[in-house]
């Protein structure tokens, strides 16, 4: 697999920043009263894309994998995704009830304790289907493969949109594993169109920028003046459009990018998977104590810390015997 694209480090970092700062702005977003909200409102809707550049962060990486054993494979996800699921998923359901006191009941090891799980479950699911689904965009015309991209793009993401302005509009049900998962094939197209990506690099990245924009407002349009019938989900049309466009823009610059490598971007990078399993616990102890009260400069200063932070744990947790295993590094 292609580890050493400078593009992808680029990506999976601006993919965890933005996942911090999606948590952190979350509340503020709804305060809609507060005079400054219109800055709340910008850092949640462009951070609404994280997950998306994860995913087709994957896609790309798995595309230029040139076998799966099966047996090193499956000991990967059971280290890597499943490990950590199950410690994460008692500490924080722990949190819960000693904390909060909610009921031990009221948890199922089949759904998430904590609401930012949720991803855990989905990528697992989406893992145990890669080696089936790279092996076959390795091997498919190129045309084919966008084929099935569209296809689950208008099934999963567009389409739950359009029904409600074109009610007679073609229905195409295909959930195949997860909601989620034409972000795979969008990843394994980037890595087959990866010349002219970068041919295009400028032109891409004014689009992830215009993309954004539209989050933002679009964003506005939901929350303040209740537009119904759209939203910004994971994998809404215009979240997932951006979603690509940034990592197509990281790709597209990897050559530069790695020549002006930062130490930091690639630490943060490296440990992405430990800083979103441990970040929310750090939000749920300090967020009483340390509120943010001016939203401009109070989110992103909040979300350096959490992120540092939860470095820093994740750091010390792999350097330690056993909990070395819990941060997905």
């Amino acid at each position: 697999m292609n580890e050493k694209n400078y593009g992808v480090v680029l990506a999976r970092f601006i993919a965890i920043v933005l996942v911090v700062l999606l948590h952190v702005a979350a509340g503020p977003v709804g305060a809609k009263s507060s005079p400054d909200w219109d800055w709340a409102n910008v850092y949640s809707a462009i951070s609404k894309q994280c997950i998306g550049i994860f995913i087709v962060i994957t896609g790309f990486l798995y595309y230029h994998k040139k076998e799966f054993e099966f047996y090193d494979y499956i000991k990967k996800g059971f280290n890597v995704l499943f490990v950590p699921l199950v410690f994460w998923w008692v500490i924080y359901a722990s949190y819960y009830i000693i904390f909060k006191d909610t009921s031990v009941s009221s948890f199922n090891i089949m759904k998430p304790s904590a609401v930012h799980l949720w991803f855990m479950y989905h990528y697992i699911a989406i893992y145990m289907f890669l080696p089936m689904i790279i092996i076959g965009c390795q091997r498919m015309d190129l045309r084919y493969n966008v084929m099935i991209f569209l296809i689950l793009f208008y099934g999963n993401s567009l389409y739950p949109q359009l029904k409600n302005f074109i009610p007679n509009a073609p229905s195409i049900d295909i959930p195949f594993v997860s909601t989620l998962m034409f972000y795979i094939f969008a990843g394994c197209i980037v890595a087959r169109l990866e010349s002219h990506i970068i041919k295009l690099r400028a032109f891409i990245s004014l689009t992830a920028v215009i993309l954004a924009v539209i989050c933002v407002f679009t964003n506005k349009a939901i929350l303040i003046h209740g537009i119904k019938g759209v939203n910004l989900s994971n994998f809404s049309p215009i979240v997932g459009m951006t979603a690509i466009a940034t990592t197509c823009a990281c790709i597209g610059y990897a050559d530069r990018i790695s020549k002006n490598a930062n130490k930091l971007v690639t630490l943060i990078s490296e440990y992405a998977f430990g800083i979103y399993l441990i970040h929310p616990i750090i939000i749920f102890i300090t967020w009483k104590i340390a509120p943010v009260s001016n939203y401009a400069w109070g989110i992103p200063v909040a979300t350096i810390f959490y992120v540092f932070a939860s470095l820093l744990i994740a750091v010390i947790l792999s350097k330690t015997p056993l909990l070395n295993r819990v941060i997905a590094k």
